[in-house]
């Protein structure tokens, strides 16, 4: 028995493997992710160094080799929606985006710190893909999630927020092959954890300028379903320990790993994550988005201290 499991475990490491690569390749193969026409990376560029722009260079070799200045503050905030992100874009004074991977990317500043915004859409694919081109492609120094969730924890009221202490996937599940629920095969990792001074900030912003609503940290679970059912709130609690569920925190928390690019998820609670969940996210997400957009645009110039060498 346990060398049939070592077969289908080496087996699954070499699929993964092989779809890893994949993705590698098709991430770092040429130009073929930006827009050629339109919007393109080097247009921007051009246009903003015409303009005097003192904001990154977006052409694809200037973002292909932002990492190398890690001495510089750069922010990269990714909403799901736009309700998630269109306060920030406003305040931020964004222009046109430059385009890579079918997203748009937006370059702006918050109180004198260079941020990127982007919409990266809904679920785990469509964020990490975001995480991805914001690490790489972009060279942040610093990642913030901002978005709204369902509440798993019963102390949490819709508008409350959660600052994440840590992320799981709760729809990756690979035990019957000997690993953990949420475990990352081969790799010992189950929870992703936020950067401490990232927390502690956004902890403090919040309960400065939302004095009440409730405020807390804990675990945000991802997966790629809308929570809508005392059922499954039980599950992902028994199974996970987890404060709020939505879709696309975990992936971002993963890529952010993999970078070693410090980060944090911001929720604001948009719904109970039970039967009246639909009703309650149609009618309280906009708002519970726009709290976590203000407490993004009010963390941000609290950054300015953070040493990004480490």
């Amino acid at each position: 028995m346990t060398a049939q499991l070592t077969v289908k475990g080496e087996m699954f490491f070499k699929i993964l493997s092989a779809a890893a690569m994949v993705l590698i390749i098709l991430f770092f193969g040429g130009n073929r992710w930006g827009t050629p026409n339109e919007h393109d990376n080097y247009a921007v560029y051009r246009n903003n160094k015409e303009k005097g722009s003192n904001l990154m260079a977006l052409s694809q070799d200037g973002l292909a080799n932002a990492n190398a200045n890690s001495a510089t503050l750069r922010i990269g905030i990714i909403g799901a929606m736009k309700s998630e992100v269109e306060e920030l874009k406003r305040a931020a004074k964004v222009k046109e985006p430059f385009v890579c991977g079918g997203r748009e990317f937006f370059v702006g500043e918050l109180d004198g710190v260079e941020v990127i915004i982007a919409e990266c859409g809904i679920g785990k694919v469509n964020a990490a893909l975001c995480a991805s081109v914001m690490t790489v492609k972009c060279g942040v120094s610093h990642i913030i999630n901002t978005g709204v969730a369902g509440s798993l924890n019963n102390a949490l009221n819709i508008g409350d927020i959660v600052v994440s202490v840590d992320a799981v996937q709760h729809d990756y599940d690979v035990s019957y092959i000997g690993f953990r629920k949420g475990e990352i095969p081969f790799t010992g990792k189950y929870a992703f954890e936020a950067d401490s001074v990232m927390r502690k900030i956004a902890l403090e912003t919040a309960k400065e300028i939302l004095p009440d609503v409730g405020v807390i940290e804990g675990r945000i679970a991802s997966g790629d379903q809308f929570i809508a059912s005392k059922a499954q709130k039980t599950k992902i609690v028994n199974d996970f320990s987890a404060d709020c569920a939505e879709m696309e925190g975990a992936a971002i928390a993963q890529v952010a790993y993999l970078s070693q690019t410090p980060f944090v998820i911001l929720r604001a609670i948009s719904d109970k994550a039970d039967e009246s969940a639909q009703m309650s996210f149609e009618e309280f997400q906009r708002q519970a988005a726009k709290k976590s957009a203000r407490l993004v645009e009010e963390m941000v110039p609290k950054l300015k201290n953070i040493d990004t060498n480490k």
